[in-house]
């Protein structure tokens, strides 16, 4: 039997293996209002019940909005079956003097958010990534942790897909607090979880 009320996820992004990152589908994508699932069933039905049951009306559509797949808002188109709600849209008077630089300070303040949301996405997926590197190998040169590192990001090099957002590769291993740098005043360090080289350090006393 089917249930009284589906939900379908459309999948509207796609991995980029050249950059490494999620990218959004932005082709179009044409649904009906009315969804018939007989053809999915089974069991045998009269013609009367047979819409009762396998035909669904469409009620709610959640739709991205968004440039890309890191950042953006969702929203929701819902149909008021029941004509419930009244709707009055509040006008807002709009002087030309200050109209233009009211809309590009809004604009400047999104791409603000957008840039933030993706340093703190790029940050978790970077972390999560050396963490787990570090967990089964540690102590690791610096070299050889970038080259781990680049195998489980897709090949995708640290300079090509997050030194725009977060710096050289080096720099972010000295200014995490998660990593502790061994051999900080050679040119090729070490480096291990932070936890773990304070571990060592305390048994060795």
């Amino acid at each position: 039997a089917l249930p009284s009320i589906i939900v379908c996820n459309l999948n509207r992004f796609r991995f980029d293996f050249e950059s490494g990152e999620r990218v959004k589908i932005n082709k179009k994508f044409s649904f009906p209002k009315t969804l018939d699932l007989a053809m999915f069933v089974e069991h045998a039905y009269t013609s009367r019940d047979a819409a009762d049951v396998t035909q669904y009306d469409l009620i709610a559509v959640v739709v991205h909005r968004g440039k890309g797949a890191k950042a953006g808002h969702y929203h929701a188109y819902i149909r008021d079956m029941n004509n419930e709600v009244v709707w009055k849209p509040i006008k807002r008077a709009r002087s030309s003097a200050s109209g233009g630089g009211n809309k590009n300070r809004r604009r400047g303040g999104q791409r603000n958010t957008d840039k933030e949301e993706r340093i703190r996405e790029s940050k978790a997926k970077v972390m999560a990534i050396l963490v787990s590197i570090l967990s089964e190998n540690q102590p690791m040169k610096a070299n050889q942790l970038h080259a781990r590192f680049q195998q489980l990001n897709n090949f995708a090099p640290w300079n090509y897909t997050y030194k725009s957002d977060l710096g050289k590769f080096s720099d972010f291993l000295r200014n995490n607090h998660r990593f502790t740098v061994l051999d900080a005043d050679k040119r090729t360090f070490s480096v291990c979880l932070a936890n773990e080289y304070d571990q060592l350090h305390n048994s060795d006393h």
